[in-house]
């Protein structure tokens, strides 16, 4: 069984408590109010039938909720350490939002030495909001984007995040394979 560390990271209010509590199927805010994550949570669930350079795999999944609350930047070297992916949520309704992704992406993928396929892109479409995609920045455009509203399409989150774990785990087994071919030299 692998074991994988993804890192959930985006503004505040965007979803990624939603998405952390599907997936490990927790049940923290059963209220429907709004509770900001204080610096991280962590969530650890397993997940089968993934696509492994064309084997099935499980992996034991341990989901980093991270706060979308700027004050807590000063986390995000320890949140940071040792992240095989990257789950970047934002709300459309909310321009400054995908502009903030670009930090995010710098701080969690590229100063982290993470690959495009180690990241994806969530654009949450609340009810009532914006249904229009944003125009992301040219750093984010090779990294898949999913639009999706959250609350009403779980299971199409579930295969998405089953797809990008599968792709994850690709990248996590071709480097393990190259450090192994490295200390047989």
């Amino acid at each position: 069984m692998y074991r994988v560390k993804i890192v959930i990271v985006g503004s505040p209010k965007s979803g990624k408590t939603y998405i952390t509590n599907l997936l490990s199927e927790a049940v923290e805010n059963v209220s429907g109010d709004y509770h900001p994550t204080k610096g991280v949570r962590i969530v650890e669930y397993e997940c089968d039938q993934l696509n492994v350079n064309g084997k099935l795999a499980r992996a034991e999944v341990e989901l980093w909720d991270t706060s979308g609350d700027q004050k807590y930047e000063s986390c995000w070297p320890a949140i940071q350490r040792d992240t095989h992916g990257v789950i970047l949520l934002y709300d459309p309704a909310f321009e400054e939002q995908a502009r903030h992704l670009d930090i995010l992406y710098s701080h969690f993928v590229t100063q982290q030495g993470l690959k495009e396929q180690q990241c994806i892109i969530f654009s949450n479409k609340k009810p009532g909001g914006s249904q229009a995609s944003l125009k992301l920045s040219s750093m984010l455009s090779r990294v898949p984007q999913i639009d999706l509203d959250l609350s009403s399409q779980p299971t199409a989150l579930k295969t998405e995040i089953q797809r990008f774990l599968s792709e994850v785990l690709k990248v996590a087994s071709q480097k393990r394979d190259q450090d192994e071919m490295l200390l047989i030299k």
